[in-house]
Parts: C-alpha cells; structure tokens; sequence
C-alpha cells in the first residue's frame, strides 16, 4: 500500500501546488519506498519455518538470525527515508545544511556491523537505538525553530504531525522493550496481539501520520510563490 502512495500523491496531490518540482515527487517516494521496503523486509521475516528444522541443516540459526536482522533493518530503512523529506523541507532554503543533516542519517546504520546486535540479548539496546533514531529529528527540529522561527517551521516540518508521529513511534518502543502484554499474561499473546504486533501496528500509525505531515509541508512551501523570501 504505501508503495502506491508516490502514485497517490502525483495524481492527487502533485498539481495542487503551482510551483511543484519533479524533486518533490523523488522525496516523497523516497519516503514511501522506504516504508514499503521496511513493511516487505517485516512480513518476509515473518514467514514460517518449515517444520523439519533439518531443511535448513546447521544453519537454521543463522537463518533466524539473519531473518532478526533483515527486521530491524527495515526499520532504519524506514526511519532513514523519513527523514530524507522533513530535512528536505525543513532547510528548504539552507541547501548546505539539508546536505549537513542528510549525511548525519548515513551514521546510524553503522550498528548493523556490529553481529551482536542482532541478539536476544540486546533486545533493550535495539529498542533505545529505534526510539534514538527517531527522536534525534529533535536535533535539526530544534535547528530549524532557532534559525527561522516557530510560526514558519511549525508549517515547513508540519510540527504538529511529526509530534503524533514521535508519540506514536515512542509507544510502539517502550511497549516492543518492556514486552506488554505477554509479560503479564505469558502464552496468551503466542499468535496476536504480542508486543512485537503491537510495536510495527505502531510504526505504520506512525509512517501514515508521517506522510499526510509531508503533504502539508509539500502544499506549504510549493504554494508560495517566494517560498524563502522569509528564510
């Protein structure tokens, strides 16, 4: 569904605004195929194993393993694409800094060297990373707001969006790392409603509020006929 949206958007939403660029659509498509990467990488490591663990001889470990990984993965993917439009946006009209900050997204996907992550065992640090990542928008959100103000950003990053976006992304963390409602109720939740389920229901709330705060700041800045007049 969401690698449709670049679709939804052109035909819907593209002409709406005079001054719409074909850099508008690679961004926000960026952002969809993002998320849609991050959903496909979910729902492959999710398929079922085969019943006879020898189908996979001695790699069936590394298979789940890799599968762990692929997971998380799909959730930077997601996080990375996400930020490639709000940063776009947000510094529309400071080229250096939209450079600065695109580059600083390339950092976090480093953790993925290390093997270790993957593991049982880093399930907390996994869970701090995910709510890290996302919360370090805070630091070009802040950039922003001191360089032009909150009555302009507030509509350029579509402050109000992101800041349901964060809430749900946050609850979606604490609930994956604290293991509600299993923890509580433990082989109840085995088939649904595990905090797992509940963690990526949470990022897809998040990604749709996500992109509906992109339309806003696309018609926002596209609309003006001197978008940095005021830069």
């Amino acid at each position: 569904m969401f690698a449709l949206l670049p679709f939804y958007f052109y035909y819907y939403v593209f002409h709406l605004a005079p001054n719409a660029q074909i850099v508008d659509l690679l961004v926000i498509s960026i952002y969809s195929y993002g998320v849609a990467v991050c959903f496909a990488f979910s729902s492959a490591t999710k398929s079922e194993l085969p019943q006879d663990s020898t189908y996979y001889g001695n790699h069936i470990q590394e298979f789940a393993k890799f599968c762990n990984k692929l997971d998380y993965v799909g959730i930077l993917v997601l996080m990375w694409g996400a930020g490639i439009p709000t940063i776009y946006y947000g510094f529309f009209c400071n080229p250096g800094l939209q450079m600065l900050y695109w580059t600083s997204l390339y950092s976090a996907p480093s953790s993925l060297s290390v093997p270790a992550f993957g593991s049982p065992q880093f399930r907390h640090w996994r869970a701090s990373f995910y709510a890290g990542f996302g919360l370090s928008s805070v630091v070009f959100i802040a950039h922003g707001l001191a360089l032009h103000g909150w009555v302009l950003q507030k509509l350029r990053m579509s402050l109000a969006w992101m800041g349901w976006m964060a809430t749900a992304n946050l609850v979606g963390a604490v609930i994956y790392a604290t293991r509600v409602p299993e923890k509580w109720l433990p082989y109840h939740f085995d088939i649904y409603g595990a905090s797992h389920q509940i963690f990526h229901v949470a990022v897809i709330v998040a990604a749709y509020i996500h992109f509906w705060g992109l339309m806003e700041s696309f018609l926002v800045i596209r609309s003006a006929t001197h978008a940095c007049s005021h830069a």
